[in-house]
């Protein structure tokens, strides 16, 4: 998580210059890109492998647990950038 918090240091140093609404509009723009990431994933069917995957090797629940907890935290950072409180 350190590498984490030095990923989110630089993005504050960036775009901590630009007025508040240009950074909550990077930050929607930032969170649209990561749905439909996630959106696009889920509609061509590729998740299918992700669950096989998970099934027939058990020690990749452990990446995937690391992959699922570093993107809720990059959404929760983004939703405190724009001033939603969780």
């Amino acid at each position: 998580m350190n590498y984490l918090n030095q990923v989110f240091l630089l993005y504050d140093n960036f775009i901590g210059r630009l007025p508040d609404s240009a950074q909550v509009l990077v930050a929607f723009l930032i969170l649209a890109l990561i749905g439909w990431s996630l959106f696009s994933l889920f509609r061509q069917g590729h998740w299918i492998f992700a669950v096989i995957l998970l099934l027939l090797l058990p020690g990749t629940r452990s990446a995937f647990k690391i992959i699922a907890l570093l993107l809720w935290t990059t959404v929760k950072f983004l939703l405190v950038r724009i001033g939603v409180n969780l």
